[in-house]
């Protein structure tokens, strides 16, 4: 037998329908056996008394919400009847959210030691033996292009390139100024070793003793080694010049003896 209230609508407090539900529901037999025997048909009715239908059936109105409320007192929530496919669920977005981390982790990290990578090997060159500095000019550029390539492609940050940047910049002016030091150096020592054929021709001017073929042969032997250091730039060419003034004037002084 099923039960409801069909009349007491939404007027009536759900919980004054869930209490009077209860105790039909929980003392049915009792009210049964009450019922006089001169209707027995109506015990096994009153004893069998269960939750109606959702619908109260064709032209009753749907149950009231207080026996609802009564008749699912013991129906789980969605999240106990689910908490198996809700745990997965959870454990699966853990999993991906630590996944996601640890990859940003990864690639930050590699990043960042792409980073290093370029700004140790522009420090390393920047202490790199002088003997070889354009090749270590060459090698230092094709680390800026490796570097900005990489800014570009994002494998590295923009903040690393900076640094990175500050670091060519001070090895590029390392490599300049060693580049003067030596192009000095090399200066210093082509102006001796020019001052050196310079004065040894005038020192023939001096010489009364020998004769004037013989002096124009030892100042042509002169002029032919100065040649030779030109030509293994050993001496610039503003030196040369200088020189060849030198040898013009002393040979048109040997030429007048």
């Amino acid at each position: 037998m099923n039960f409801d209230f069909p009349d007491s609508g939404d007027t009536v407090d759900k919980n004054v329908i869930g209490e009077l539900t209860r105790i039909i529901f929980e003392h049915r037999q009792e009210i049964a056996n009450a019922i006089s025997h001169q209707h027995p048909e109506v015990k096994p009715l009153i004893a069998s008394i269960d939750r109606p239908s959702d619908t109260g059936g064709t032209g009753l109105p749907p149950i009231h919400p207080g026996a609802v409320a009564f008749y699912e007192r013991d129906k789980p929530s969605f999240v106990q009847e689910n908490a198996d496919y809700i745990a997965l669920i959870l454990t699966v977005i853990l999993l991906i959210v630590s996944w996601v981390r640890q990859l940003k982790i990864w690639m930050e990290t590699r990043r960042k030691n792409e980073a290093d990578d370029y700004i140790a090997s522009a420090i390393h060159l920047m202490k790199a033996s002088p003997n070889n500095l354009e090749n270590n000019q060459k090698q230092l550029d094709e680390v800026f292009r490796k570097a900005a390539d990489a800014l570009i492609d994002e494998r590295i940050f923009q903040e690393s390139f900076r640094t990175f940047n500050e670091a060519y910049e001070t090895t590029r002016e390392t490599i300049e100024h060693e580049k003067q030091l030596v192009e000095q150096q090399i200066e210093h020592k082509q102006r001796e070793l020019s001052a050196s054929y310079i004065k040894a021709i005038v020192e023939l001017l001096r010489d009364t003793k020998t004769s004037k073929d013989l002096l124009q042969q030892k100042i042509d032997l002169i002029l032919k080694e100065v040649a030779e250091k030109l030509v293994l730039e050993e001496i610039s060419q503003e030196l040369f010049r200088t020189f060849i003034e030198a040898y013009k004037t002393t040979r048109d002084a040997i030429e007048r003896y």
